[in-house]
């Protein structure tokens, strides 16, 4: 299951409480263009991270997605 698929159920299932354990491998770290965030794919503004989901406080969206800016 992939981390956009994860982030879905997240935001379409009725709240509950689930644990997930989430395994990754860095494979590349790319210096050239600096820091990152976590910004909307709406706005691209960055997100206010909740505890099961991402909030855009610009686009006054509870249920936004989050793509790596």
């Amino acid at each position: 299951m992939s981390v956009s698929e994860i982030n879905q159920y997240v935001l379409t299932a009725d709240p509950q409480t689930i644990e997930f354990l989430c395994t990754a491998k860095v494979t590349g770290i790319q210096k050239e263009k600096g820091w990152c965030y976590i910004g909307c794919t709406r706005c691209t503004k960055e997100l206010l991270i909740e505890i099961s989901s991402f909030t855009c406080l610009f686009c006054d969206n509870t249920s936004a997605v989050a793509a790596l800016r």
